[in-house]
């Protein structure tokens, strides 16, 4: 049986999202457009990658570039979601 406090968002006793802070990858392909796959590595691991499937268009029209800083979070389903990136407005 699941645990019934999934069912309820910020509910005691329920493990909070993990934040992770990471960067786009240099060395994977870039987004082209936001249905892409964005790649972001963390910085005290440059071999990790997480592949994330879906990000905010927070900075209208313009796209994440390689390098840019990225916030992730883990849910209580230990799936990765991209909730800001950095970038200039356009």
């Amino acid at each position: 049986m699941s645990n019934a406090l999934n069912l309820v968002q910020g509910a005691a006793g329920q493990p909070r999202p993990q934040i992770i802070y990471a960067t786009v990858s240099n060395n994977q392909p870039l987004p082209a457009t936001f249905d892409d796959l964005l790649y972001v590595v963390e910085p005290h691991a440059p071999t990790v990658y997480h592949i994330i499937s879906g990000f905010p268009a927070i900075h209208g029209n313009t796209l994440p570039t390689a390098g840019a800083d990225v916030v992730l979070i883990r849910d209580n389903y230990r799936k990765l979601w991209c909730i800001w990136w950095s970038g200039s407005h356009s």
